[in-house]
């Protein structure tokens, strides 16, 4: 009889299963991945948002490899779908496109979809690739509207430091937000910026905990 967690694995799907092999090559022989209290992301269950702090191009893959049970549907900037070839894969892997920096219904709708689907959805609140020290800096209100709406957990990742090849990298994955007092309030401009501000304490808390941490050692 198969488990709950076996009940609710996703079906892997042929690119994704592909992206996934050549993601695992790339992060064992030249950027290697040290995770941190990966059990919280296995024990999470779908739906759920998955966020994190932007500072390479490999974070979609380096958070794709550590959630084994469901496929990411990570929110990308709709400049990646500029190239057709690109956009074929992209799309098979997921990806909502989304104009920055404005309001894009069709992306909002997508995302409420994907939740409503009992998906795992990932985003990057700050918007764009962002250098480690100016972390959480400039964050779009999109995720706490998204969040707010849909009322499902989220679960925040800390990448820390500058990527670099053949020197590992930290992926910490954080408890779930405690937002619930925030729902009981609905979901006005107020309280999606209070929980956008919960985003980036939790991440700046994460950092100075990893640099304390590391640096002991």
């Amino acid at each position: 009889m198969q488990s709950k967690r076996e009940q609710t694995r996703d079906k892997r799907t042929f690119w994704y299963s592909i992206a996934r092999a050549l993601g695992w090559v790339l992060c064992t022989f030249i950027y290697p991945i040290c995770y941190h209290d990966r059990r919280r992301i296995d024990n999470a269950d779908a739906p759920c948002i998955v966020m994190a702090n932007h500072t390479s191009m490999l974070d979609p893959i380096f958070i794709a490899l550590a959630i084994k049970r469901y496929e990411v549907h990570f929110l990308g900037k709709r400049e990646l779908g500029i190239n057709a070839l690109f956009k074929f894969f992209l799309d098979k892997l997921h990806t909502i496109f989304v104009s920055r920096h404005m309001t894009d219904m069709a992306a909002m709708r997508a995302c409420n979809e994907v939740l409503k689907n009992n998906k795992v959805l990932g985003l990057f609140p700050e918007g764009t690739r962002v250098p480690p020290e100016e972390l959480m800096q400039n964050v779009e209100s999109g995720l706490s509207l998204i969040a707010l709406r849909n009322r499902v957990p989220v679960m925040p990742v800390y990448i820390h430091g500058r990527v670099r090849p053949f020197r590992a990298t930290h992926v910490y994955f954080l408890p779930a937000l405690d937002y619930k007092y925030l729902m009981a309030r609905g979901v006005g401009k107020d309280v999606c910026d209070e929980l956008t501000q919960l985003l980036i304490s939790t991440l700046i808390q994460a950092r100075q905990t990893a640099q304390q941490t590391l640096s002991a050692r």
